[in-house]
């Protein structure tokens, strides 16, 4: 019993050392080698020595013929390894045909060579595998050796693009800073020098030196508006209330001064609390619309409605100037295109409605 159990893991080792696995023929094996067992165990007197017999010479055949196919397969497309395990099979094989024919009285002799031939095809079996565990260690270690070359390549690799990445960025925040300043300029400076020049034509000659003093010092205020903004974004929120209120009071003045009637209606705007970016970002929204009124539009009467509730901020800019020009349908100016891009910012809508006697700017934010 022991034998046929040596056989049949025998069987299965010269397959898997083929790298074949064939499921039905290994049960099938297995399943004789089970019923051979039972039936050893059940059979008595001279049943078991003919029985014996037979299961030995079946199991030496076994033996035989799984040796000379793996000697076949390793001469015509084995490896290296498989090949010298062939060489010793085939003399394994060789001894069992030896002690074969001494079991079966064929030859005269009682000098066995099958219990020689296998312990060398053990130790030969054991060989190959330390072989093979050395050389699949080799492998591993020569695997990790190019992992490690590979995670340093990718890893300089990662610096490089992550320097690039980040030269880009500083590029891109330069030009984003010098973009918004060029809009600050446009939207913030401009526009109170437009609306003092406007204010300068319009009075006399002999304007008093505080009049002309003050205008200066509203260039001088906007100026340091536009300077101290990037420093102010570091604090936090506030209220758009305290942010309109010297906004408010000039921007009515240098009205008041252009001979347009300004009324301001706002609602819930104490309850409104913006970073100081984005309170910036509207208050230069307000300052160009009414630079326009105050350059464009001839108007004489002007309102500026803010209401803030339930988290929506609408600002309504409302003339009743001459409207926009025909010629100017479907054009945009730089001053209206600072405006759509500094509400997209914002994560608003910009909408703008003209006609003669009648012209309106809403922006609308929501989720504040």
């Amino acid at each position: 019993m022991c034998l046929m159990v040596f056989n049949g893991a025998f069987t299965l080792f010269v397959l898997r050392f083929s790298g074949r696995h064939w499921p039905r023929y290994e049960r099938v094996v297995w399943a004789c080698i089970a019923l051979a067992c039972a039936a050893l165990c059940v059979t008595r007197g001279e049943s078991l020595a003919t029985l014996r017999v037979a299961l030995s010479t079946v199991q030496t055949l076994h033996y035989i013929a799984v040796s000379l196919a793996f000697t076949v397969f390793a001469v015509r497309r084995g490896r290296i390894d498989q090949r010298i395990l062939a060489l010793f099979l085939a003399l394994a094989v060789a001894a069992a045909i030896h002690d074969t024919l001494l079991f079966v009285g064929i030859l005269n002799d009682n000098l066995y060579l099958s219990p020689l031939s296998v312990l060398v095809e053990m130790v030969c079996m054991a060989l190959i595998l330390g072989w093979q565990f050395v050389t699949n260690l080799r492998r591993i270690e020569r695997f990790n050796t190019e992992l490690k070359l590979g995670i340093e390549q990718a890893r300089g690799e990662l610096t490089q693009t992550l320097q690039r990445q980040h030269e880009l960025e500083i590029a891109n925040t330069r030009l984003a800073a010098r973009l918004n300043l060029a809009h600050d300029l446009h939207d913030g400076l401009g526009g109170t020098l437009v609306s003092s020049i406007v204010t300068l034509e319009r009075t006399p000659q002999d304007m008093p030196a505080a009049r002309f003093l003050g205008v200066l010092k509203e260039l001088r205020d906007d100026l340091r508006i536009i300077i101290d903004s990037p420093t102010n974004q570091q604090y936090g929120a506030t209220t758009l209330e305290s942010q309109l209120s010297p906004f408010r009071h000039r921007l009515t003045r240098q009205f008041e001064a252009g001979d347009i009637d300004c009324a301001w209606h706002l609602d819930g705007i104490d309850t409104c609390a913006l970073p100081p970016a984005s309170s910036l970002e509207l208050m230069r929204v307000l300052q160009e619309a009414l630079t326009n009124v105050f350059r464009h539009s001839r108007a004489s009467r002007l309102e500026i409605d803010m209401w803030h509730r339930q988290g929506e901020l609408r600002l309504t800019v409302r003339d009743n100037g001459a409207g926009f020009p025909p010629d100017m349908a479907g054009r945009e100016g730089t001053g209206l295109r600072s405006m759509r891009a500094r509400v997209g910012r914002l994560g608003g809508t910009l909408d703008i409605a003209s006609a003669p006697g009648a012209t309106t700017v809403t922006v609308i934010l929501k989720d504040l």
